[in-house]
């Protein structure tokens, strides 16, 4: 059976790099490791590790309103993010169990795979899982 294995990350919405992350850098201790740009969800994300786990800062491209719904429409904290161990065979077992996804197939990004759960489905809360591609893991 699948199993999720860590907090990967909890993603936070934001308007501004610099306001957020003064308050976790300046006052909380956390550093920014690396930034992405996801042009495929229309977003620069900034990752601050913390433990084994990060927080995670969203950032439109251009605006929220051009940012998928799924992000867009959820301000503050957006989501959390579970690592996997078989994103297939979880995938399989929360549609036998009648959990809809936002995505029917996995999104390939540098060092992961992912997808979202209907937060129909989930009590309203927004997740994401990750499983990790260590062939092809994301620049630091």
């Amino acid at each position: 059976m699948p199993k999720l294995t860590r907090i990967n990350h909890i993603a936070i919405t934001t308007d501004s790099y610099e306001r957020s992350l003064r308050l976790w850098q300046e006052c909380l201790g956390l550093e920014v490791k690396r930034i992405e740009d996801v042009p495929g969800f229309n977003l620069v994300v900034a990752f601050l590790p913390i433990g084994e786990s990060n927080v995670e800062f969203l950032l439109p491209r251009t605006n929220w309103e051009d940012v998928d719904p799924v992000y867009s429409r959820r301000k503050g904290m957006n989501h959390i993010c579970f690592e996997v161990d078989d994103i297939e065979a979880m995938l399989s077992c929360l549609r036998q169990n009648g959990v809809r996804l936002i995505q029917e197939m996995p999104v390939q990004l540098p060092g992961r795979r992912l997808v979202f759960l209907d937060p129909d489905c989930t009590d309203g809360i927004l997740i994401e899982l990750y499983e990790m591609t260590p062939e092809n893991e994301p620049a630091s």
